[in-house]
């Protein structure tokens, strides 16, 4: 019995999307909010803006790893 692979619909694309962007936005709006806190502008804005990339790729892969396999 072969098994069949479940679908990726709109709204799973709509709700990786939005984890993606919240964090993105979330990581570089700390970074900012830090940055204004200790006056080191660019530096803890471009930090906060790696982790959200590579948070929100985390989580992307994770919850797309089902529909892969």
């Amino acid at each position: 019995m072969v098994e069949q692979r479940p679908s990726l619909g709109l709204w799973d694309l709509v709700t990786l999307g939005s984890v993606m962007v919240g964090c993105l936005v979330g990581g570089c709006g700390l970074g900012l909010l830090l940055d204004a806190h200790f006056g080191t502008l660019p530096v803890l804005t471009l930090v906060g803006l790696g982790f959200g990339l590579v948070s929100g790729a985390m989580i992307t892969f994770q919850r797309i790893r089902h529909y892969l396999s």
